[in-house]
């Protein structure tokens, strides 16, 4: 029996260390490449993120968290700063090694990278986090990005172009994660029956803007009306209760407590 017990803590111990070697820092170069698609006989590169081989040691611990690394992939780099230099290259290898160099040396990625790749790991250090922290954050996913000649005002919630490069405090990828699938996945209410719909706040917010006499139409009223939506997103209640009926729920395996309201 002693020595059965003695097998079964030694294939553990074996098995915990083996996913502890299953750090993102080591593998994310062979998972972000450079793709390519033509729209209107021009050709667009963009970087891509793909799963790990089905038969890769880590493959089971890492492609499982596919959404974090896209998410990454799209508000952790700056490719967009330097896409014509990779793009001038024509040969595809020496562009992929440019790829990577860029990325070896962005250091918002990296960073992102190694915080997600931390709180994958076993029992990781979680932060504690203020529900205005939550709420500021979150404001900056419901963005107005463009006005008609008549004043209209249109944008996006979460996906596309968003506020968060304005966020003057260190940047949260794993708080972010949690809110963007939070408002993603309540975007819109299914025939009445969900309790939160998101897309309906962004339109309420407008609405209200729209009782504001912002000026002629300009840029200046553009960033006027911008800045009117974060404060309407930021004290918005049902956004509020969103995210804390999604932190109750996840809260275990989330990587941030929550401070205490």
């Amino acid at each position: 029996m002693k020595n059965t017990l003695i097998i079964i803590a030694l294939l553990m111990l074996v098995n915990l260390q083996a996913q502890t070697h299953c750090h993102i820092k080591d593998y994310w170069e062979q998972m972000f490449v450079l793709d390519a698609n033509t729209y209107k006989q021009k050709v667009h590169y963009f970087i891509d993120v793909i799963p790990l081989p089905e038969k890769h040691k880590c493959a089971r611990q890492i492609n499982k968290h596919m959404a974090d690394l896209k998410y990454i992939r799209s508000n952790f780099t700056n490719y967009k700063n330097n896409k014509k230099d990779v793009e001038s290259i024509t040969d595809s290898v020496v562009r992929q090694q440019k790829l990577t160099n860029l990325l070896k040396n962005d250091t918002m990625f990296i960073q992102a990278i190694m915080k997600i790749g931390d709180a994958w790991q076993h029992n990781p250090t979680k932060d504690t986090v203020s529900m205005n922290t939550l709420m500021d954050i979150a404001a900056h996913y419901f963005y107005l990005n463009k006005q008609t000649a008549e004043g209209y005002l249109g944008g996006h919630v979460c996906v596309g172009i968003n506020a968060l490069n304005a966020l003057k405090t260190d940047r949260k990828p794993l708080i972010e994660i949690f809110i963007f699938k939070t408002i993603f996945d309540n975007y819109t209410g299914k025939s009445g029956q969900d309790k939160y719909n998101m897309h309906d706040e962004f339109v309420k917010g407008i609405k209200n803007i729209y009782k504001i006499d912002l000026g002629k139409v300009s840029d200046k009223r553009l960033h006027l009306a911008q800045g009117a939506m974060l404060m309407y997103m930021y004290q918005n209640q049902n956004l509020k209760s969103l995210l804390i009926d999604a932190y109750e729920k996840q809260k275990d395996s989330l990587a941030f407590v929550l401070e205490k309201r």
